[in-house]
């Protein structure tokens, strides 16, 4: 009896919309903010009252960017997981994958731990993170909808050694 070929795996992790609303609500509250009370505070500092609104109004547009288009966090297929715009990491590279809680909101997390032999380029943010708590290679659960972190770490426990929390 013939078996009916696996499908293959194509899944695709977003940001949580909820929190990035709130990002934004919070944005837009600092800019009313700074605007509301702006010239009592920068009376004296025009230039530094000005720069503080133009800062204020960037923040909000890259909040409304992130919450109106939506954001890729996690591309998971047979051979490789990609996380935000970070070079693929091939599963043979993983030599394990551990659930970890970080920072004083108790934020948790999945460490991608490469193999020793393992190395690619680095963005610049993995650069920065390589030597801290969060790694290179780390899958933000905070920043997902709880279904999805179910559904991610049922990927990764599939294929790789995976040590829950």
């Amino acid at each position: 009896m013939r078996k009916t070929p696996r499908k293959p795996l194509f899944a695709l992790f977003y940001y949580d919309r909820r929190k990035l609303r709130l990002l934004f609500l919070a944005n837009l509250a600092g800019l009313a903010l700074v605007i509301v009370f702006g010239h009592a505070l920068f009376a004296p500092f025009l230039p530094a009252g000005l720069f503080a609104v133009l800062l204020c109004f960037c923040s909000l547009l890259a909040a409304a960017y992130v919450h109106f288009f939506p954001q890729k966090l996690a591309i998971v297929t047979d051979e490789d997981i990609r996380l935000d715009r970070c070079h693929p990491l091939k599963w043979k590279n993983i030599a394990a994958a551990e659930e970890t809680v970080v920072g004083p909101f108790r934020r948790r997390i999945i460490i991608l731990k490469p193999t020793a032999d393992f190395g690619c380029r680095l963005t610049f943010m993995q650069h920065v993170c390589r030597h801290l708590r969060f790694t290179a290679f780390s899958v933000p659960l905070y920043a997902m909808t709880d279904r999805d972190g179910q559904k991610i770490k049922e990927i990764i426990a599939e294929r790789t050694t995976y040590t829950p929390l």
